[in-house]
């Protein structure tokens, strides 16, 4: 086995400033340090935009392109849903989230929290198209073990662009409140300098006594967000998946399964935003990533979630450069590559305990390889390749029955590929409009994402071919902006508006009306700009 070039970090000293409080936790009163800036880190919402979020003292964050001259400055504002006293009892905080917009795009930026915060730097994405990044990835680390921490220094050696964590990366459910402070302030090791995009895992949410969904929602901005339904109402809704372009790849994350009916519903929501990256030239490829798994051999959850291999074989099946889905759940890897083109990645754990070895000794189909050790999915992106590696991490120390017993002994030392893969983009790609090829039998109109900010994209079906004009109006029912006065071919057609009035002028926040008119046919939909 070749050993992964990249350097592993040993040691990384994190410097903030500290006072002393005695604050009460979910496990009782005890004196503790709260820095000024703690639990630092920071999502990508758009190629312009970035969001930080911390607790601590400090309340405003300062950033510029030199490092000596941090020119711009931005005033935090309290998290929604953080701190929380009832049922259940969350780090008292302040909880702080500063949105930085109006950015350059692939441009290395300083920054420091606080008056007196350490700099570091962040990079904003590159422009649409480009190639040339690197992704690595966390999942299931509901547990503050000596294997956890070895897991996030080497991340920070391997010098990711951002890191996709999928699941079960709160865990306050089954290991406390207290962990969940101890586990986002060990990932400053890496989190200050890349960017930290998840999606929710069950250890987030369904230990209701422990937590809610709200120590997830209240630690990340999350891009486009989309709202599922029938998500736990007491997490308010909203922020339930979301979407985000880097360069040539569209990243699409996928919520938990809270009823029979969240998977559907989100399919409705997604299929616009696959069905654009299928139809946009600048995107090479299109990834998801949940939680859940689609396809798996553990022991007691084989052959993995059939309901969400029927949705996303299908996404496949209709959009060519949707290759390659992210899960966790499981705690051990494994990759499938099908005839179809179409990989499916099961994530190890980051230090938690191993889920009991495998159903059957004999791989199922589709299954290119699987492991039981802790590992880290690099995943590095050029112009026509997702070039992914498995490099062997720790073994482990602990001598219980998930542990020692469980791991298989692929690797002796940290840095060893255990696995490695290409994805190739497809060669030729065929444009679809909408989500079917069929004719659509209805005349509509909607948008998603939906609140939005800055861009929706609308999206409209014709049965016939029809002369269509679509007018955005505001609620007084003035008009705002004339999208589209033009004769258009029958079929599902979509169409970007980017919260301007017809001069080009930004619009405020609000509730606008976008209204699709054939002269014999009248939709509409109603759309909320959140600035």
């Amino acid at each position: 086995m070749k050993r992964f070039s990249a350097g592993i970090v040993t040691s990384v000293a994190l410097m903030f400033f500290v006072f002393e409080f005695t604050i009460a936790q979910g496990i009782g009163a005890q004196d503790i340090k709260v820095a000024a800036a703690d639990q630092i880190h920071f999502s990508i919402i758009s190629g312009t935009a970035i969001t930080f979020d911390w607790i601590g003292t400090a309340d405003s964050i300062s950033f510029g392109t030199d490092s000596n001259n941090l020119k711009n400055w931005v005033h935090a504002t309290r998290s929604a849903y953080l701190p929380v006293t009832s049922p259940w009892v969350s780090d008292p905080g302040p909880y702080w989230e500063a949105k930085l917009t109006g950015l350059q795009q692939n441009t290395v930026y300083s920054y420091k929290i606080g008056s007196g915060g350490q700099v570091n730097t962040f990079r904003t994405p590159p422009p649409a198209g480009t190639a040339g990044f690197r992704i690595c990835t966390t999942s299931d680390m509901h547990d503050n073990s000596p294997e956890c921490m070895a897991m996030f220094a080497q991340i920070a050696g391997l010098k990711p662009t951002f890191v996709i964590s999928t699941g079960d990366l709160t865990g306050a459910g089954p290991d406390g409140q207290n962990r969940v402070t101890t586990r986002f302030h060990d990932a400053m090791v890496w989190s200050q300098n890349a960017a930290w995009m998840p999606v929710e895992g069950n250890h987030d949410w369904e230990y209701t006594t422990a937590d809610d969904l709200r120590t997830y929602k209240g630690r990340f901005d999350i891009p486009n967000p989309g709202t599922i339904l029938s998500s736990p109402a007491v997490s308010a809704g909203g922020e339930d998946w979301g979407w985000f372009d880097y360069g040539n790849t569209r990243f699409i994350s996928c919520p938990e399964p809270w009823t029979s009916q969240s998977r559907n519903e989100w399919k409705s929501y997604a299929a616009p935003v696959f069905s654009a990256a299928q139809n946009d030239p600048s995107i090479k490829f299109i990834v998801s990533f949940g939680h859940r798994s689609a396809y798996t051999s553990t022991n007691g959850r084989s052959p993995g979630e059939t309901s969400l291999q029927a949705i996303l074989d299908g996404f496949h099946a209709l959009y060519s450069k949707y290759v390659l889905d992210l899960s966790g759940h499981n705690h051990q890897y494994e990759r499938y590559k099908f005839s179809n083109g179409m990989n499916y990645i099961v994530n190890s754990t980051t230090g938690s305990y191993y889920h009991t070895g495998w159903a059957s000794t004999t791989k199922p189909t589709g299954c290119a390889f699987r492991a039981i050790h802790y590992g880290i999915l690099v995943l590095d992106v050029s112009d026509s390749t997702i070039q992914g590696q498995f490099v062997c991490s720790v073994n482990t120390a602990n001598p219980s029955h998930d542990y020692i017993p469980t791991e298989e002994h692929v690797c002796a030392n940290p840095g060893v590929v255990i696995d490695s893969f290409a994805i190739a983009a497809p060669r030729s790609v065929t444009s679809v409009r909408g989500n079917i090829s069929e004719v659509p039998s209805e005349f509509s109109i909607t948008n998603y994402p939906n609140p939005f900010n800055p861009s929706t994209k609308i999206s409209y079906s014709l049965p016939n071919r029809n002369s269509v004009k679509i007018v955005v109006y505001d609620i007084l029912g003035r008009i705002v902006s004339t999208l589209l006065d033009k004769e258009m071919e029958k079929g599902n057609h979509t169409i970007d508006w980017y919260a301007r009035d017809g001069n080009g002028n930004d619009l405020p926040s609000g509730i606008y009306i976008a209204q699709i008119n054939t002269g014999t046919m009248v939709a509409s939909t109603k759309m909320m700009l959140l600035r």
